[in-house]
C-alpha cells in the first residue's frame, strides 16, 4: 500500500514539472523578451573604430535627420551653417561610436526583426571614416527586462544587447546640439566696474582702489567698491557687493533657446525691452608690450522667465543667441538694484 502511494506521489510531481515546463515555453513564445531574463555575462567588445578617423556622422532624431561633418578640427552641421555645434557633445558621440560592447550576442536565427525593433528603429547612425568605410549602427527596441537596447551593425548578421550610453549620446536635436556660449574668464580682482539698468534707472558701481589696473604691481590693493550717484560716491555693503562680483565672475548659461533668433522670438522672451541690462568692466590678464592691461566690457540682457523652468531668458553683447540662465546665478546681481 505504501509503495502504491509513493508511486502516485512521484507521478504527481512529474506532472507538475511537465506543466511548469510547458508554461515557460508558452511564456517564451508570447513574450520574445522573456528569454532574455538570464544572468548577465561580462561585456565583450564587438566593434572598434579609431575615433580620429571619423569624418562624417548622420543620425536620426525622431523625424529629423542630423548631419555632422568635420571641417579641419571643428565639427559643423550641414543642417544649418548658422548653428555652432557643441564640440563636447560630438566628442561624447565619438566615444560611443569607437567601441561597442555587448552583454549578449544573438545569432541570426534568434533575431525577430519586428519584436527587436529593427523594422522601426529608435535610432539609425551612419558614419564615414577617412579610410573610406561607411558604417551603420541601428538601435532597436529597449528590452525592459534587462534595460538594454537591441543593436545591429552593418555587415554583421548578428544582433546584440547594448546599454543606453549610445542612445543617450545621440539624443540631440539641432537646437540641443547648438553650442551654449561661455562668458569671458577673469578673476574678481580684474573687475573694476558694474552698472545695472532696471526700470529706467541705472546704478553704477566702481572699484575706487582700481585693483584691476594694478595687477602687475608688487602689492595689489584690495578692491574697494563704491556706488556712484550724481558724480558722488556712496558706500555699499561689502558682503553684498562681493556676492554680486562672485556671481558675475562665474556667470554661465543653461541651455540654448535660439542660436539665430528672430525679432518675434526676442520679443517672446522679453528681450526686446530687457528687464535688466548688466554691464561689466574688467581687464585682461595678459600684459601688452607697454606693460598696460587691456580694458574689456560685455553686457548681459535679462528678459522674462521661462514658464516651465522659471529660468531667465538672456542674451549677451558678444553673441546673438538667446539662452536660459538659472535664477540663482543672477539673484545676487539683481539684488544690487533692489
Amino acid at each position: 500500500m505504501k509503495k502504491k502511494k509513493g508511486a502516485i506521489k512521484l507521478i504527481l510531481v512529474l506532472l507538475v514539472l511537465i506543466l511548469l515546463g510547458g508554461g515557460y515555453a508558452a511564456l517564451t513564445v508570447m513574450d520574445p523578451f522573456a528569454e532574455e531574463e538570464v544572468e548577465e555575462e561580462e561585456d565583450e567588445i564587438v566593434k572598434e573604430v579609431e575615433a580620429d578617423t571619423i569624418s562624417k556622422i548622420v543620425y536620426t532624431q525622431g523625424k529629423e535627420q542630423i548631419e555632422l561633418y568635420l571641417d579641419g578640427e571643428t565639427w559643423k552641421t550641414a543642417n544649418d551653417e548658422k548653428c555652432s555645434v557643441n564640440q563636447y557633445t560630438v566628442s561624447a558621440m565619438l566615444n560611443t561610436l569607437k567601441e561597442v560592447k555587448t552583454s549578449r550576442t544573438l545569432k541570426a536565427e534568434e533575431i525577430d526583426e519586428e519584436a527587436f525593433g529593427f523594422k522601426e528603429p529608435k535610432k539609425v547612425i551612419t558614419f564615414d571614416t577617412t579610410e573610406g568605410d561607411e558604417i551603420t549602427y541601428t538601435i532597436g527596441a529597449l528590452n525592459e527586462i534587462v534595460d538594454k537596447y537591441y543593436f545591429k551593425i552593418s555587415g554583421d548578421e548578428n544582433a546584440y544587447l547594448i546599454d543606453s550610453t549610445m542612445y543617450n549620446s545621440f539624443d540631440y536635436n539641432l537646437l540641443k546640439l547648438a553650442e551654449v556660449v561661455e562668458f569671458p574668464s577673469f578673476q574678481d580682482t580684474e573687475m573694476y566696474g558694474l552698472s545695472i539698468k532696471h526700470a529706467g534707472e541705472t546704478k553704477v558701481y566702481m572699484d575706487v582702489a582700481d585693483a584691476a589696473h594694478k595687477q602687475n604691481e608688487e602689492n595689489v590693493p584690495e578692491s574697494a567698491w563704491k556706488q556712484y550717484v550724481n558724480g558722488k560716491t556712496k558706500k555699499v555693503n561689502k558682503d553684498k557687493m562681493q556676492k554680486a562680483v562672485d556671481s558675475i565672475v562665474s556667470l554661465s548659461n543653461s541651455e540654448c533657446v535660439s542660436y539665430a533668433p528672430t525679432e518675434k522670438e526676442r520679443k517672446a522672451c522679453g528681450l526686446d525691452e530687457p528687464a535688466y541690462v548688466i554691464t561689466v568692466n574688467y581687464t585682461t590678464a595678459s600684459v601688452e608690450e607697454d606693460g598696460e592691461v587691456e580694458d574689456k566690457e560685455f553686457c548681459v540682457y535679462v528678459g522674462g522667465n521661462d514658464k516651465d523652468s522659471g529660468e531667465y531668458y538672456v542674451s549677451c553683447s558678444f553673441d546673438e543667441g538667446i539662452y536660459t540662465m538659472n535664477v540663482s546665478t543672477l539673484s545676487d546681481i539683481i539684488a544690487m538694484v533692489k
